[in-house]
């Protein structure tokens, strides 16, 4: 299996993101793996209010990170272009607690229904 690693690379761009799943898919990837953070919690204390020059002008970090994570909204969207554009895949999201989780999206020869 090779796994392509997303991470945040999409800048909080959604046509970046389905751009590198496109792309990984077409490269032969079996799997695209995202991360999610929680950036008050992953961000150091003294990190958070430092400024930081970014594609959207002078932010402290702290906002930096929250603008390039992910929410629900995006995950959901993200979701339905697999449905449409990659039927084959299915969503798997570890229920942990800890600073930040995978979200592991599978191409699989069928439909797997738990």
């Amino acid at each position: 299996m090779i796994i392509a690693e997303i991470g945040i690379n999409h800048n909080g761009e959604m046509q970046i993101a389905k751009n590198l799943i496109d792309m990984a898919f077409l490269a032969g990837c079996d799997i695209v793996k995202f991360q999610k953070r929680n950036p008050d919690i992953c961000v150091p204390e003294s990190y958070k209010n430092r400024i930081k020059n970014t594609p959207w002008g002078d932010m402290t970090y702290l906002e930096y990170k929250h603008r390039i994570e992910f929410g629900k909204e995006e995950y959901d969207e993200i979701d339905k272009f697999f449905h449409v554009y990659y039927p084959f895949i299915i969503r798997l999201i570890p229920v942990i607690q800890s600073k930040h989780r995978n979200i592991i999206y599978i191409r699989t020869k069928c439909f797997i229904v738990f």
